[in-house]
C-alpha cells in the first residue's frame, strides 16, 4: 500500500481486506508498508489496532527484495508498481490523481494489473477477482514480467556513456 498516501485509500483497502476476511471466512496477512509523514497514519492505526493480520512497516526503503515474497499488492502508480510488475506481483492499482487516472488507460491495454476506484466495494472487487481468477491472475503477471524486463537503466546509462558531445545542436 502507498508510502505517502495523501488520499487516505489506504485506510480503504485495509478496511476491504478486513471485510473480505469476514465475508469469507478467511485470514490474510497483510503488511503495510507507508512513509512516516503520511497523513493518514494514525488512521491506519487505529483501523489496524488489535488485528494480528496487519504489520505496519514505516518509511522501508527497498521493497523490490521483499516483493518476492507477496502474494499480491494494492498500491497506486509509480516506480513502486513497476517494480511489482516487473518481478511478478499480482497487483491492485489505485489511481490517486488525474494523471494516474490518465496513465491507468495504458495499463489497462497491455493488461498487467487490477484496476479499481477508491471506495470499498472497487477494491473488494478487485481483490475477489484476483484470488479467485488464476487464468486472469496469470495473464496480467505474465504480460507485466513481459513488458518491464528490469534492464531500463542499464540503457540509460548505454545512451549517456555513448552520447557524443559533438553531436549536439544548439536550437
Amino acid at each position: 500500500m502507498g508510502f505517502y498516501d495523501s488520499k487516505g485509500y489506504s485506510v480503504l483497502a485495509i478496511k476491504s481486506v478486513i471485510y473480505l476476511m469476514k465475508i469469507i471466512n478467511i485470514k490474510i496477512n497483510c503488511d503495510i508498508f507507508i512513509g512516516s509523514t503520511c497523513p493518514h497514519l494514525n488512521d491506519i492505526k487505529e483501523t489496524i489496532k488489535g488485528n494480528k493480520s496487519f504489520r505496519l512497516f514505516l518509511n522501508k526503503n527497498n521493497l523490490k527484495d521483499l516483493y518476492i515474497k507477496f502474494d499480491l499488492a494494492l498500491g497506486a502508480l509509480g516506480m513502486s508498481f513497476l517494480e511489482r510488475i516487473q518481478i511478478g506481483v499480482p497487483s491492485i492499482v489505485i489511481p490517486q490523481n488525474k494523471i494516474q487516472k490518465k496513465l491507468i488507460r495504458y495499463w489497462q491495454r497491455q493488461n498487467v494489473a487490477f484496476v479499481s476506484e477508491n471506495n470499498i466495494r472497487s477494491i473488494l472487487n478487485s481483490m475477489v477477482n484476483l484470488i479467485l481468477c488464476d487464468s486472469i491472475r496469470v495473464t496480467k503477471v505474465e504480460n507485466g514480467k513481459a513488458l518491464l524486463d528490469g534492464n531500463g537503466s542499464k540503457r540509460i546509462a548505454k545512451i549517456i556513456k555513448d552520447f557524443d558531445e559533438d553531436k549536439i545542436s544548439i536550437l
